[in-house]
């Protein structure tokens, strides 16, 4: 993405934003009343259950795009991550369909009117993982914050609305130092450049700045990293890791890789961005403070699966033999063994010096650990491998037996 191009993205998305009411009040007393998204996600799902638990919460509206049975994604996605389905008959929950790009976010006006008037917080959680889609595809994203800015300039509250997003450590996709990235705006454009995903995430930190700065919206861009499921174990499916652990069925082997990763739980992540909702601060880092050897984790790994753990390019020309010896049609090949789909990036993936294995960058989590007192976490230990297993396995993923002819 060229400075032209970014600055013309960034110019579309932060034009013809709402005016601040002509008279302002002070909000109501009792409680924070937070509008968020995604709350049907992995991540957001945790988010859900930590504002309802918080006795500082009066009210939630949970957002989500419309579908058939909206209690049921909620349930479904509650049961994978052994959450309490108690949580969805919380008096203070409202669980809402709507649609970002839609006239008052596809909701009926008197709806949208309430939200507007009374909530104090708005999570904003719900993005598209796509690493091979140009940034034009994420344009509704876009304008969707640029709706939930409009709808924090529209408040009547003397203090606009806190809008949190939730951002992602992979806009760092070249970044200038070996240090650990900061807690700071990126103004390198370049720095984003290299996948849709990772340049609109940039944008929408831009949106951000600039509601902030031109419009009195106080905001903050959590930048999260890497999420390893929840207290269940279950960890999505369709991510980088889990479909390098099913495909070890085909491959025959794990990958070893030097260095460490800073993982983080997506309960421990949830509680982090609930405390982080009124923060000052306009960049905030989400990962593990305590990262720990990518080894200890594979080890334990290759041994549930019986598989050996073996260099970085055996691994890789494993799983491209995998691949090539392969009788299945391709969907079928690319359902049951889920890493060739992300062969071009383990291929290309920069690892060693700065990064973590597989490309992860070193965070600086400073002042996450100052807003966020919770995330001061032990370090994670071999015991979390198990529990992913057991979550894949209780999911239907990976089998509870395998034998070596079971590969291919």
């Amino acid at each position: 993405m060229t400075q032209s191009l970014y600055e013309s993205l960034v110019a579309k998305y932060t034009q013809d934003f709402a005016e601040r009411p002509a008279v302002l009040r002070e909000p109501a007393q009792g409680g924070d009343v937070v509008l968020t998204t995604g709350t049907t996600g992995g991540l957001g799902c945790h988010i859900l259950v930590q504002l309802l638990s918080d006795d500082a919460v009066k009210t939630v509206y949970a957002l989500n795009r419309p579908s058939a049975d909206l209690v049921r994604r909620h349930q479904d996605v509650f049961q994978r991550n052994g959450l309490d389905l108690e949580w969805l008959r919380s008096p203070k929950l409202c669980l809402l369909e709507g649609t970002l790009t839609e006239p008052a976010l596809g909701l009926d006006n008197p709806t949208y009117a309430k939200i507007r008037d009374t909530i104090t917080h708005v999570i904003h959680n719900a993005w598209r993982v796509n690493f091979n889609q140009s940034v034009a595809s994420f344009d509704g994203l876009l304008r969707g914050v640029h709706a939930l800015v409009d709808l924090c300039i529209s408040s009547p509250h003397k203090r606009s609305p806190h809008f949190l997003f939730t951002g992602s450590m992979g806009v760092f996709m070249t970044p200038k130092s070996s240090d650990p990235v900061l807690e700071e705006p990126i103004d390198d454009v370049s720095v984003a450049s290299g996948t849709g995903y990772s340049e609109s995430k940039w944008i929408a930190e831009c949106i951000l700045s600039f509601a902030s700065q031109k419009k009195g919206v106080p905001t903050t861009c959590v930048r999260v990293g890497q999420l390893c499921g929840g207290l269940s174990g279950y960890w999505k499916e369709k991510e980088y890791f889990p479909s390098i652990v099913k495909s070890s069925l085909y491959a025959g082997c794990l990958p070893s890789a030097e260095g460490a990763v800073s993982w983080i739980p997506s309960n421990d992540a949830a509680l982090a961005l609930v405390q982080m909702r009124g923060s000052h601060e306009p960049i905030l880092h989400l990962a593990h403070p305590r990262p720990v050897a990518w080894n200890i984790f594979l080890q334990r790994i290759a041994e549930k699966m019986q598989v050996p753990l073996v260099s970085y390019d055996v691994w890789l020309d494993a799983l491209q033999r995998s691949k090539n010896q392969s009788k299945l049609p391709e969907l079928d090949l690319l359902r049951q063994n889920p890493a060739l789909r992300l062969l071009e990036f383990f291929r290309t993936v920069q690892r060693g010096g700065d990064r973590e294995p597989l490309g992860g960058v070193r965070t600086d989590v400073t002042k996450a650990m100052r807003e966020a007192p919770s995330i001061d976490l032990p370090e994670l230990d071999a015991t979390w491998a198990d529990r992913w297993i057991d979550g894949w396995q209780k999911a239907g993923f990976i089998p509870r037996f395998r034998t070596a002819a079971s590969r291919l």
